[in-house]
């Protein structure tokens, strides 16, 4: 009897965890958003889908980044399309390193701000497996998500222009036990963590007000 209340408690606990996520109701900050307002304005707010285009020749093994956030998110936040003149986007080869740019609607070049078009370079020799998870984490970048990174990599990413989270410090006050894709401290891909960061974020569960829009987004 005793065994069969406590595992009644456990589905009752379970089943009331999973209508608290899904509802879309705020928690404890997973990920860090360089800003309010960054990221995509249409994803948030309009459930319009973000899209990417990259070389034929690396679908295959790329677009599982595409399927992963899409799964977190519940629908199809980003699609991959053919046409890159027109897409959201771009992934193309580097000779070394891996980041993401994105042009602003205010035309700044940066991350801040709400975004009107990216790049993401990839070294085009790297590993396939390991360069899914790099585009996992540069189009975490995209929807506006910043670094959480160890405390002694805090302060040169502040000075670079970035607003990121600590990982390995609780008594820092930018700490935050979030664990995902965007993480310097590990797992190193996507997790519960980072689809409670889409709840937050708006991409998933309820769209943002416009209400929330109008004081978040600056005019233009």
């Amino acid at each position: 009897m005793d065994t069969l209340r406590r595992l009644r408690n456990v589905a009752a606990v379970s089943c009331l965890a999973a209508v608290w996520l899904l509802s879309g109701t705020p928690v404890a900050m997973a990920h860090h958003l360089y800003t309010p307002h960054a990221g995509w304005a249409k994803a948030r707010y309009g459930r319009e889908s973000i899209t990417v285009f990259m070389p034929p020749a690396w679908n295959l093994r790329l677009s599982q980044a595409v399927v992963g956030w899409n799964s977190l998110a519940g629908w199809e936040l980003f699609r991959i399309v053919r046409d890159r003149k027109g897409a959201d986007v771009v992934l193309k080869g580097a000779a070394s390193g891996m980041e993401a740019d994105c042009r602003t609607t205010d035309g700044q070049i940066g991350l801040q701000g709400p975004n009107a078009r990216c790049w993401i370079s990839l070294a085009t020799h790297t590993h396939a497996l390991g360069t899914m998870y790099v585009v996992e984490h540069e189009l975490g970048h995209v929807l506006g998500f910043a670094h959480h990174v160890p405390a002694g990599m805090y302060a040169a990413e502040v000075a670079s222009g970035d607003h990121p989270k600590v990982c390995d410090d609780p008594g820092n006050s930018d700490y935050s036990a979030y664990q995902g894709v965007m993480s310097y401290c590990g797992p190193g891909r996507l997790t519960h963590g980072d689809r409670i960061g889409l709840l937050e974020a708006g991409y998933a569960g309820s769209p943002l007000s416009m209400r929330t829009r109008a004081r978040d987004v600056p005019a233009g």
